[in-house]
């Protein structure tokens, strides 16, 4: 499985905020890719597996970098599992 969170972050003022937080992010083991917005003041984690740890150890990584972060949204995406008219199932927990 794979999965995706979305954390709000508090703190970000500038271009370089955000460049650290997505920093701080991919070096996280288990992180596959992270988009941080200024504008939104969210990033999009995209996880390799929807372990907890990975989750927790996002967490702190952002607030490691000197920002507080809020978990939003998990969404897990099922491979394999397709509906009977072929779709990909979305669940979100």
């Amino acid at each position: 499985m794979d999965g995706t969170i979305i954390f709000r972050i508090e703190g970000m003022t500038c271009a370089a905020c955000v460049a650290r937080v997505e920093k701080a992010l991919l070096r996280v083991p288990g992180v596959a890719a992270a988009e941080v917005s200024l504008a939104t003041e969210t990033a999009r984690v995209v996880l390799a597996s929807a372990d907890p740890q990975t989750q927790s150890a996002a967490a702190a990584a952002i607030e490691t970098a000197g920002y507080s972060a809020t978990p939003r949204t998990l969404i897990v995406l099922q491979r394999a599992r397709w509906t009977r008219h072929g779709a990909r199932r979305c669940v979100s927990a």
